[in-house]
């Protein structure tokens, strides 16, 4: 059970750093600056 959560930890950690990375890259590729809370 301990490595199941663990695994899925790691999958949702994975996942939300590749969402930031590509909206860090959407905002680098449009000119006009938008903030999101």
């Amino acid at each position: 059970m301990k490595g199941h959560i663990l695994s899925a930890l790691f999958l949702y950690f994975y996942n939300t750093i590749t969402i930031l990375k590509i909206q860090l890259l959407n905002r680098k590729n449009c000119a006009p600056p938008y903030i999101e809370i």
